[in-house]
């Protein structure tokens, strides 16, 4: 071979014979290789290690593919001036062959697309994967795709130049031109996005009559040009690499079929706009706002190492066909289009399946298990994305796998199955270290963060969310929506934890970019709204809670329509907080709305229901029907148990609910039976410290000491208390119950002194806006405290007096009346005189 020098080299390629070939049994151990590549082992592997194949370095079976991948590695060497794997011993040799990790990620200049993707077959870790045998080998380099053209076109003498003359020439460095300008690029986004485009997306807008349309449209516009003028300026400067000698042909190919993918998702978004409805018009900013990012097509060393597409002319075009069909799929998706979606996915997984090119099958069933998530068929989609993780991994689609086994810890933990979705998240940080991208980090670390806080893991889902939040605000930017979503996640968490402060200030800077990004109209600031109002309320302010609540409404309905399904949510929300305050009536006319939409949207008998029955159920409780609110808790536990399985801790939430109802009755057999149930169902998912494990354990305290069983109740309360206070803080809302309970426990225990501080403290963490009723409760049991006490022990009989008069007048104004409170304290009162 003639190197770059001009001298003549003898390679020793270490080629196999029949005579040489031995049983893996027989090999020696890569171990005991562990030598420098430079050296010609002796023994059962002969030749000289730098140039053997993989299966010649581990002792297995070695062949006519063997010498094959020995003439690729001198060929190669003799083009790029260095061997493609590198290695210190035999053994690193061997992993960088196996892992597909090449010396370099850019060839020669002069070395065309159609040679790198020869010898790329030809050094394929696979043997299957080589071409047949050298005599194949030979013909492909001898079938220059120029030397066609020219002859095609009576260019030149009409003569081929043979493939080792052209080989030797380029090895010497002799470099074709292309000092073509890079202009006109622009010219790509001719009927994609262009005046004729832009001008029928507008229209489309217009007519749908939505009153944010208009502000709608000028975002999206807006959006696209930046996106669209970003696709041109990362096209021009492929190009303008690949002039300058600075990347090879390989690898402008490569970006360029990256950008044309992503043009072609951009193609289908702009088609969905010209033909919007006013539901598309409520999607269509964040539609735009998922179009995938530009500069990973510069990202030279994620190209290099995806699985390269058929280079037979009619295979590639058909691929080229597909990748583009996938691209109405993703479109479709992110517009909220999923029955369009699914059926363009039902052609396309077909054609996939038929060209049988791996990248593209993986792509579409990954898109496939998002439709099925988003249509609620949550056991579907893990089926397919665990087919999706370990086909991806086979074909080192390390971004595709983490986002399969990230999107499977979703799923999992959606339906409850939290053991099985613990090995996924592993199996996603695995992958996303091995994609070593920071995309594929945030993708994990959302997963992690989501499943942490599903744990109640709240510090640890704060860790992982902070890292994600992070990385997206380097890699999308600060003001990207997708970047504002995960400050929503975080509030989540921090709410959780009590830190209401910290929330707010998440929320805020999350609404004040939706509404700016989005407008005043947008889905994603009405959510962001909702969450805010939670804040309120566990801030104790009912009355901004309800504000924020009604604000998000009134968003809702304007862009959605009055009785979208979507706007159950915020209905269900208002008709709680009515509830926590005392007004029944109003409870239940927005609960029972809410019901009635979703039911006319999704059916009787969907689990989305659930909730809603809750929540109605706990209206009866308020306003003591027993009855309808055990219809309501058992009507929403049979759904889940239907949808989720008999064991799903959501189950165990309806029946906590039942076992109040049985508490309410007195019948505290049944509610004793239903809370231990519930409970062993929460032990068995979720973490001790789980919010829902610790109401339980609140209800259960509540119903020990009414079964007289004080001592007990103390114990559980203390600890139910000290769970509370390390995972919330002392001073969350949510500490309230344990408190109480640990008060009235002590009252029962015939100790007044230590029941004051907590029935205080119980108090104290009431808002204003909470209603009498829930307040009457710990305001009663410390007047009595305050009674009882002993003289050096807090015993103030005048306040207590006062407390109880306090509290009977509130709970006399308040409607409807609790009369068993009010019978109570009157009771009380008549027993506990002034001066007493």
């Amino acid at each position: 071979m003639i190197g770059e020098d001009g001298r003549v080299r003898v390679m020793d390629f270490g080629l196999a014979s029949g005579a040489l070939e031995l049983a893996a049994e027989q090999a020696p151990t890569l171990d005991s290789m562990d030598e420098p590549t430079k050296l010609t082992q002796t023994g059962a592997v002969i030749g000289t290690p730098a140039y053997m194949a993989p299966e010649q370095l581990g002792g297995q079976v070695v062949d006519a593919r063997s010498d094959q991948f020995g003439f690729a590695v001198s060929l190669y060497e003799a083009l790029h001036g260095c061997r493609p794997y590198a290695g210190k011993t035999v053994k690193q040799l061997r992993l960088a062959i196996l892992s597909g990790a090449r010396t370099r990620t850019e060839r020669s200049p002069g070395v065309p697309v159609w040679l790198d993707r020869i010898l790329a077959r030809a050094l394929a870790a696979d043997p299957d994967a080589r071409f047949p045998s050298m005599t194949e080998l030979l013909e492909a380099l001898d079938d220059d795709p120029a030397a066609r053209r020219r002859w095609r076109f009576g260019v030149g003498t009409g003569v081929a130049v043979p493939a080792a003359l052209w080989i030797t020439a380029a090895a010497i460095g002799v470099r074709a031109s292309d000092s073509a300008p890079c202009r006109g690029l622009e010219d790509g986004l001719e009927g994609v996005w262009d005046p004729a485009r832009r001008a029928q997306a507008r229209e489309a807008f217009a007519k749908t009559g939505a009153s944010y349309a208009d502000a709608t449209w000028a975002r999206v516009e807006a959006s696209l040009d930046d996106y669209t003028g970003a696709w041109v300026t990362a096209r021009v400067a492929a190009c303008e690499a690949s002039r300058d000698g600075l990347q090879s042909d390989a690898l402008l190919d490569l970006k360029v079929s990256c950008l044309d993918e992503h043009l072609a998702v951009v193609r289908a978004v702009v088609d969905e706009l010209v033909d919007a409805d006013e539901e598309l018009v409520s999607r269509a900013i964040q539609g735009v706002d998922a179009l995938p990012r530009v500069e990973v097509c510069a990202d030279a060393d994620a190209l290099l190492a995806a699985v390269p597409p058929p280079t037979e002319p009619a295979r590639a075009a058909r691929a080229e066909l597909l990748g583009r069909q996938l691209g109405v799929v993703e479109a479709r998706v992110h517009l909220g289009r999923y029955a369009l979606a699914s059926a363009q996915l039902d052609e396309t997984q077909a054609a996939a399946a038929e060209l049988a090119y791996a990248p593209l099958e993986i792509r579409a069933r990954l898109w496939r298990a998002r439709v099925q998530h988003d249509l609620g068929e949550f056991q579907e989609a893990a089926a397919t994305l665990t087919e999706v993780y370990y086909d991806a991994l086979g074909q080192r689609m390390f971004d595709e796998a983490t986002q399969a086994a990230a999107e499977l810890v979703e799923t999992l933990t959606w339906v409850g199955d939290e053991a099985s979705a613990t090995p996924w998240l592993r199996a996603a940080a695995a992958t996303a270290d091995a994609a070593r991208r920071d995309w594929a980090q945030a993708v994990y670390l959302k997963a992690k963060g989501h499943f942490a806080r599903s744990r109640g893991e709240h510090a640890e889902a704060r860790d992982a969310l902070e890292r994600a939040l992070v990385i997206m605000e380097r890699v999308k930017g600060a003001e990207a929506l997708s970047t504002s979503i995960l400050r929503v996640d975080l509030a989540g968490v921090a709410q959780a934890e009590g830190r209401v402060a910290e929330a707010d200030a998440l929320l805020e800077r999350a609404m004040e970019i939706f509404e700016r990004v989005l407008g005043p109209d947008s889905r994603m600031l009405s959510t962001a709204i909702n969450d805010m109002g939670a804040s309120a309320y566990l801030r104790g302010d009912y009355r901004q809670a309800r504000a924020l609540f009604e604000r998000a409404l009134a968003i809702d309905t304007r862009t959605l329509g009055p009785t979208h399904p979507e706007i159950s949510t915020v209905l269900s929300n208002l008709g709680a907080l009515a509830k926590l305050e005392g007004d029944g009536a109003a409870a239940r006319a927005y609960l029972e709305k809410a019901l009635v939409i979703l039911e006319r949207a999704v059916g009787p008998d969907t689990l989305e229901l659930a909730p809603i029955l809750i929540n109605l159920g706990s209206v009866e409780v308020l306003v003591e029907d027993h009855e309808r609110a055990r219809e309501h808790y058992q009507r929403a536990l049979a759904l889940r148990e239907r949808y989720m399985g008999p064991e799903h801790p959501e189950v165990a939430e309806a029946l906590h609910y039942l076992a109040t109802v049985a508490e309410h009755e007195g019948r505290y057999d049944e509610a004793e039976e239903a809370y231990a149930r519930a409970r062993v169902i929460f032990e068995a998912s979720l973490s001790p410290d789980h919010l829902k494990v610790l109401s339980l354990r609140d209800s259960w305290t509540g119903l020990l000491e009414k079964r007289g069983r004080a001592a007990a109740a103390e114990v559980e309360a203390e600890a139910v208390l000290a769970a509370r206070e390390r995972l919330q803080g002392p001073e969350h809302p949510g500490c309230r119950t344990s408190l109480l309970n640990l008060g009235r426990a002590r009252l029962d225990l015939e100790r007044p002194d230590d029941a004051i501080a907590p029935l205080e403290r119980a108090v104290a963490l009431f808002g204003e806006g909470a209603s009498a009723s829930r307040r009457a409760p710990s305001r009663f049991a410390l007047a009595r405290a305050l009674w009882d006490a002993s003289p050096g022990g807090g015993r103030d009989r005048a306040r207590a007096r006062d407390i109880a008069v306090a509290t009977r007048r509130d709970l006399e104004d308040e409607r409807p009346v609790d009369d068993e409170q009010l019978r109570a304290l009157d009771a009380w009162l008549v027993g506990h005189k002034a001066g007493g």
